[in-house]
């Protein structure tokens, strides 16, 4: 597993223990960005993400069970998330191997199977 975490500026406290936070001359825009990636006993996932000030931008991934893998592109701004969802790769679902159980796809993890 691999991560690496930046960050640059923060809100700045201040103030008195009584929670005022001190003056506004302390505030700065966030600004930070990360990235890690999973791969670890058929666990395969990642993110990054970067952010100034208002402005978010990031993507993540994960590997499906049906072996495609899902990756989500989105922004951040004032008016919300706004994400893109990507599938890569064709979905291939395991064959029945006895006791309902299936195998194949996950490194020997068995799913039940819902349809004959």
């Amino acid at each position: 597993m691999a991560a690496a975490i930046v960050a640059e500026g923060s809100r700045g406290y201040s103030g008195d223990a009584g929670g005022n936070g001190g003056g506004s001359d302390d505030f700065k825009p966030p600004r930070y960005n990360f990235e890690y990636d999973v791969n670890y006993d058929g666990n395969r996932h990642g993110h990054q993400e970067e952010r100034d000030n208002d402005d978010t931008t990031g993507s993540y991934y994960v590997y499906l069970p049906d072996s495609r893998k899902l990756i989500v592109d989105y922004y951040v701004d004032r008016w919300g998330y706004h994400p893109t969802l990507t599938y890569e790769g064709e979905a291939r679902f395991p064959t029945r191997s006895g006791g309902g159980r299936v195998t194949g796809g996950t490194g020997g993890v068995g799913y039940q199977s819902y349809h004959q």
